[in-house]
């Protein structure tokens, strides 16, 4: 949340009764940016139970607020929870006997604020689908973490 917090001068006030002291609070924004990025995204049905689908998020932020030091610590922080670039590779494969196994690795690029080094996750999925209306399912996630 970019928003600035600025009182007013209090004042006295006798209408609405009853007479009663107003302490105004304005919030507003004084932040200005640039914000742009791009993604590609693709499938590839290497054969009729081989599939592969990878994509890739590239963003750039550049915020600038100078209206008070707290808010210069709002823009550094919200551009720090983005991630500059972002992959990720999945393989489907349908095997017989109504089974599939998954596997998909992502990729994250560093965080800023708060400070998080790039990580790879990989992810499994096996299932089995023994009726159109019921699948049974094992995931495993971030395989590599210890």
């Amino acid at each position: 949340d970019l928003r600035g917090l600025h009182g007013g001068a209090p004042f006295f006030e006798a209408e609405p009764p009853p007479p009663h002291s107003v302490l105004p609070a304005y919030t507003d924004n004084q932040t200005k940016g640039h914000v742009w990025g791009a993604e590609l995204a693709s499938r590839w049905d290497a054969q009729a139970w081989l599939h592969l689908t990878g994509s890739y998020t590239l963003v750039r932020m550049q915020l600038d607020s100078a209206a008070s030091p707290e808010e210069e610590v709002l823009v550094t922080r919200t551009e720090g929870l983005v991630p500059a670039s972002q992959a990720a590779l999945h393989a489907a494969l349908d095997l017989p006997h109504s089974t599939m196994l998954d596997l998909a690795g992502y990729y994250t690029d560093a965080l800023r604020d708060p400070s998080i080094d790039p990580y790879f996750r990989l992810d499994l999925r096996a299932a089995w689908q023994p009726r159109r209306d019921l699948e049974l399912s094992f995931v495993v996630q971030n395989l590599l973490q210890s």
